[in-house]
């Protein structure tokens, strides 16, 4: 599918080699048709000449000196975008050119036999479709007539020409980083930063500080959550920067954090202790097998209330709750007795090892007259989201050669890949029970046949795909990417790697049915392109939209309600979909799939800029939900007059709406773009628009900044003047997701 009136040069960098990729059954890459190649430099393209570029530069290190690199584009071919390589033998009937992103090149992205006859000979690869992209590290190797011993190589990477200046540079991002340490970083995962070493060395004590109460490590899951939030902008920073001092300081970061994962065993033993017992049924019911119990998890702690059995109550005041109505996403619910373990409404649930459904035990409060308890779960979307910089950084070390992996990156890796494929992503999609008992693989097998027949995608009936889905995706297709990077640093099971990529089929296979094709959107210089967006209608008639089709000023009543049955995700939630569709084209020499396609990428994006955005570049604004819909979101999700009102009538740091909280969506729905800029041109436009308004200290971008941005998250300087570093994550991952496109950042 094609997309007009985007310039061809910026609109799919690196994408399209990735759409003719194939994986055979042995493992390797087989790619045709996608270069040109010659015996002279000047039969490359016919009466025209080799242009170097003006937009890119081009890093060599290491090369060999009958190896030569440039990038440039012919003179008749103006818009194409080469990485020009030229060799030099004396005698070679044929050469092998083999390009990947892993210093191993065990499983390269380009492996190509290309026959020559004389001893100057050039192939040209088109940046893209060849899926080289910019900041990443790359090696090539040519090797004449298979003989390896004659074999010339080189390493190499490319940066646009910087276009941002002022005050955001890479530098700017570091000190950035830094200040997150001892703040938020803390905050969300008690990891401690020593100063005076400069190291992650110790965690803090999540301990309880009130008896009989559990303390944070109780609820780790929740807090983990948020350190997504701010850990990949920094993870996205050492990888496309190559900045192995803040890769290894972010190893040191999370060997420390594994501290607050938790056996199954380790869980139920602590909740034994307490009086009454913390209730932890739940991990009865989704782990099985006789090692189910040294399964790590990050646990989520519930306190919860249920009408108590009088008769079953001891001196102490604890009691037996009744079967309660309760329910919750992720909790193994099921009526008294009934051993199905089918939601029906009730807290009590089935435990396997007794075989019996026997409600919670509760300590009954009579000043409140209320019976509570506390129960530990775990939360696959917390884990999900706490588990993408992890896996990001896996594949990043796995691709460094042995010489530039630190001791603490080795054990970082050591520590996590085992529990994050075994413990986690194969048990989400293959053993924890979902819609009906089975697993989550079955579950979409089965909503894919229901579509195929005609059905739409609708939750909870008949499904659809989850942002769970999207974050355990993105681990399974990083975990084999760092796979293939380096076998014996990752080692995976071959029938693993199998399921892994079943489950990402699966998936994709999934989202063709969640896809919005829009055939009439207008670009920014009014000509008509292809805009996509995902899962409109999922979730049309949940109550967090009921007042989607309202789009006013005044907090909405009841009368303002108003549904939107085409309408996607909200913005807030959306930004993990490019995340999803980066990391899938970061490593679809291992996916096996097309998908996402040039077309989908640009699509997406085009969607973003041309139906989300609002179009003011001196004020920029976005709508509430991805399709371009406008209205409130979550009325009273937080309490009453709360919400999420649209973007014009949100307000950060005003008293304009007094005894309102009116959330702005517009800052964390703006993480994650900027991993797709290259692949379309007037995203840039955007990003731009908010790097100005992040650094001008006029009167009316200031109270427009602080109105709608809230001061501290997108704000260069401060009052005086003087250089202002955010402390939140909405402007660090914006901004950290474009770094490649910084001052600073090439010379990591």
């Amino acid at each position: 599918m094609g997309v007009s009136g985007l310039n061809p040069l910026r609109q799919s960098k690196g994408i399209l080699f990735l759409a003719l990729l194939t994986l055979n059954c042995n493992g390797s890459s087989r790619l045709s048709g996608l270069f040109q190649a010659s015996n002279s430099p000047s039969s490359s393209s016919a009466s025209s000449s080799f242009i170097p570029s003006s937009q890119f530069n081009l890093q060599l290190l290491a090369v060999d000196p009958a190896l030569q690199l440039s990038l440039g584009s012919y003179s008749s071919q103006p818009l194409s975008n080469l990485l020009h390589v030229q060799w030099n033998f004396s005698s070679a009937n044929k050469v092998q050119i083999i390009i990947d992103n892993s210093a191993g090149m065990n499983q390269p992205m380009i492996n190509q036999i290309i026959s020559t006859s004389n001893p100057i000979s050039l192939a040209d690869f088109n940046l893209t479709d060849s899926g080289i992209t910019p900041g990443g590290m790359y090696y090539i190797r040519v090797i004449p007539d298979g003989n390896t011993t004659r074999a010339v190589s080189a390493q190499f990477r490319y940066f646009p020409t910087p276009t941002v200046v002022g005050d955001l540079n890479y530098n700017y991002l570091k000190n950035s980083w830094a200040g997150m340490r001892p703040g938020v970083l803390l905050y969300y995962s008690g990891v401690h930063w020593n100063s005076s070493s400069m190291k992650w060395d110790s965690l803090v004590s999540w301990e309880d500080t009130v008896s009989n109460v559990p303390g944070l490590w109780a609820n780790a899951g929740a807090k983990g959550y948020f350190i997504q939030e701010h850990a990949y902008g920094a993870a996205h920073m050492a990888d496309t920067c190559h900045d192995l001092h803040l890769l290894s300081e972010l190893s040191d970061f999370y060997n420390q954090y594994f501290g607050r994962f938790m056996t199954v065993t380790e869980l139920r033993q602590r909740a034994a202790t307490y009086n009454p017992p913390l209730d932890t049924t739940f991990f009865d019911r989704i782990l099985y097998g006789p090692n189910s119990g040294n399964v790590k998890v990050l646990p989520v702690n519930l306190n919860l209330s249920c009408s108590r059995d009088t008769t079953s109550c001891d001196a102490q005041g604890i009691c037996s709750c009744v079967c309660a109505s309760y329910t919750h996403y992720n909790s193994a619910i099921s009526s008294c007795n009934d051993q199905s373990g089918k939601p029906t409404g009730t807290y009590c649930r089935y435990n396997s090892n007794t075989n019996t459904c026997a409600p919670p035990k509760c300590q009954f409060n009579s000043g409140t007259n209320t019976c509570n308890f506390s129960a530990l779960e775990e939360y696959t979307l917390d884990t999900g989201q706490t588990f993408y910089p992890v896996t990001k950084l896996i594949r990043s070390i796995s691709a460094l050669p042995l010489s530039d992996r630190s001791p603490s990156m080795l054990s970082f890796v050591s520590t996590y890949a085992s529990t994050v494929i075994k413990d986690n992503v194969l048990r989400y999609f293959y053993i924890e029970p979902n819609v009906g008992g089975s697993n989550r693989v079955v579950t979409l097998q089965t909503l894919i046949l229901a579509l195929q027949g005609g059905a739409k995608p609708h939750y909870p009936t008949p499904g659809v795909v989850m942002d769970n889905d999207l974050w355990w995706a993105i681990h399974a297709a990083e975990l084999l990417g760092a796979n293939a990077n380096d076998p014996t640093l990752v080692p995976i099971a071959a029938a693993d790697k199998t399921n892994l990529v079943n489950a990402l089929n699966v998936i994709f296979q999934a989202l063709q049915y969640e896809r919005t094709i829009y055939n009439g959107t207008i670009n920014f210089q009014g000509q008509p392109v292809t805009s996509i967006s995902y899962f409109n209608g999922d979730f049309w008639d949940y109550v967090d939209n009921q007042y989607a089709g309202y789009a006013g000023e005044l907090y909405p009543t009841s009368a303002n309600a108003k549904t939107v049955p085409t309408i996607s995700w909200d913005i807030s939630h959306f930004t993990r979909f490019p995340i999803f569709l980066r990391s899938m084209y970061d490593n679809k020499k291992v996916t096996g799939s097309t998908y996402p396609s040039p077309s989908e990428l640009s699509g997406v994006v085009n969607q973003f800029s041309y139906r989300v955005f609002q179009g003011s570049f001196s004020s920029p604004l976005f709508n509430t939900f991805f399709d371009g819909t406008n209205g409130w979101y979550r009325v009273g999700y937080d309490g009453p007059n709360t919400a999420m009102p649209p973007a014009e009538y949100c307000s950060y740091g005003t008293t304009l709406y007094p005894g309102q909280t009116r959330y702005c969506q517009t800052p964390p729905a703006l993480m994650g773009w900027g991993l797709l800029g290259e692949f379309q041109p007037d995203f840039l436009k955007i990003e731009d628009a908010l790097i100005a308004i992040s650094g001008a200290i006029d009167p009316g971008t200031t109270n427009f900044r602080t109105h709608y941005y809230g001061n501290f998250s997108f704000q260069f300087r401060d009052s005086n003047n003087n250089l202002n570093y955010p402390t939140t994550n909405w402007a660090f991952s914006t901004y950290s997701a474009i770094s490649e496109r910084l001052q600073g950042c090439s010379a990591q």
